[in-house]
């Protein structure tokens, strides 16, 4: 299998969960089959988008009824579940618009396709109703006029009434709004230079214990030997002022809502830091001697029976991260020239660099005052191996091998940088990697955003 076809099994995975495993969520609503050509259907459609929208974002599933059952009857065609029918919903009744993602997603259970809605978060205003549905009886059905809606306990898509209701609303709003703000007055008043050598401390602290930990995982499975030889590790800190911290009561459904800020600006078809729902992939609730009692969250998906990419993650309301993951390559079946262990991709690379300052950003925003970012990353069983392209697009096999197995590299970035100047974050990590290889290697800002962009159905750089 290619590594396209790989991506897409993944983030096929990913929604699977939706439609295998249902239940009750705040941030998914079910719906049962509708007929989405009926005016008061596409009002009442475009209501639980707004709610969802207004609630950091979600999924609108179709084909599953209330009680969390395949919805009977099943329609012969999926035609007017598509990216058209649900953009032309949001277009004609919300305010303002913003773009959905419609995937088709057959249940392994029950074999039905399901359509699958992925709904991004409001932006610095609030999502609002443009005009009202359809008037039976003189009253307007399936959504208000100038109303604005979000999720409640239920889960219901209701009509915001409450300040209460107003707060997390307000909250997002700000964080939008302190992006070029606040960021750029704490930028001027303090540089990356100033950080205290405690911090850096504390995320080597996070970064080794991590590793450990995964150590211990990776050996007690059928593919320890391969795994604990070729890997890489890529770690960060959220340094704010004081001893800012998030609280652990609603973390993990703040690392579901970072998990789909990721998908809007790097959807890579397979998401870092995912949070799974099933029990066997669910985060845990966990601390570590070595780092002291507070908790935080661990996840590993070594030994799954799916054949998704076997991560394992920690991650802290302190705004500690890190991710350990077998190389991409490694599991591809392709044709000799590209074996296991022989090559590595500088396209997977920034793909997978961009990801994770994505999600550095996304965290940053839930602290109030984020000075920057510390990333730490290290590459296991890099020797020998050679940068190639399988699909031609690039000459990096002109480069030669690498000579040493392992490589560490550490930047300290301002949270204005990852917002402003992103690709050249992630052009200046790649190019240390790949100078591994080569003392000529390196590749540009502009490099990255066309490298991206043509990755088709990976994602894309906002």
């Amino acid at each position: 299998m290619n590594s396209s076809g790989v991506h897409n099994r993944e983030r096929k995975l990913q929604l699977q969960e939706l439609v295998d495993e249902p239940r009750e969520r705040l941030d998914v609503e079910y719906k049962a089959w509708l007929d989405l050509s009926k005016k008061e259907v596409r009002a009442k459609i475009a209501k639980h988008l707004c709610a969802l929208a207004n609630s950091g974002g979600g999924f609108l599933v179709f084909g599953i009824d209330n009680e969390m059952n395949p919805a009977e009857p099943r329609p012969c065609v999926t035609g007017p579940y598509d990216q058209d029918t649900l953009s032309a919903i949001v277009k004609s009744y919300l305010t303002p618009t913003f773009q959905v993602a419609v995937h088709q997603v057959t249940s392994a259970k029950t074999k039905t396709t399901h359509p699958v809605v992925w709904v991004p978060s409001h932006g610095a205003t609030p999502v609002c109703s443009a005009r009202g549905g359809p008037q039976i009886g003189g009253k307007p059905v399936g959504i208000v006029a100038a109303t604005h809606y979000t999720r409640e306990a239920g889960p219901a898509s209701v009509a915001i009434s409450k300040p209460e209701q107003w707060a997390p609303v307000i909250r997002r709003c700000v964080i939008h709004e302190r992006r070029t703000l606040l960021v750029g007055l704490e930028t001027l008043l303090r540089s990356p230079g100033t950080l205290e050598a405690e911090q850096d401390e504390a995320l080597l602290r996070w970064h080794n214990a991590a590793y450990r930990r995964f150590r211990e995982v990776v050996e007690s499975t059928e593919t320890g030997d391969l795994r604990s030889r070729a890997h890489y590790q890529l770690s960060y800190q959220i340094v704010v002022a004081g001893s800012a911290r998030l609280e652990m009561a609603g973390f993990l459904n703040e690392a579901r809502q970072m998990g789909r800020e990721v998908v809007q600006h790097v959807d890579s078809g397979w998401t870092m830091f995912w949070v799974f729902d099933r029990d066997e992939f669910r985060p845990r609730s966990v601390s570590d001697e070595a780092l002291g009692e507070e908790e935080f969250l661990e996840c590993s998906l070594e030994g799954n029976p799916e054949q998704m990419s076997p991560d394992f993650w920690r991650m802290s309301p302190a705004g500690l991260a890190t991710i350990i993951k077998p190389f991409s390559e490694d599991r591809w079946e392709m044709a000799d020239e590209f074996a296991a262990g022989t090559w590595l991709w500088p396209a997977v690379l920034v793909r997978e660099i961009a990801e994770v300052t994505a999600h550095a950003r996304a965290f940053s925003q839930r602290f109030e005052a984020p000075e920057a970012v510390i990333l730490r990353c290290d590459w296991h069983g890099l020797k020998g191996r050679r940068l190639k392209d399988h699909t031609n697009f690039s000459n990096w096999d002109r480069y030669g091998s690498a000579q040493d197995n392992t490589g560490t590299l550490q930047r300290t970035v301002t949270v204005a940088s990852l917002r402003d100047d992103w690709c050249g974050v992630t052009a200046d990590i790649v190019s240390r990697v790949v100078r591994m290889f080569d003392a000529d290697a390196s590749i540009s800002a502009a490099e990255v955003r066309s490298t991206i962009k043509r990755l088709e159905g990976w994602g894309h750089l906002a």
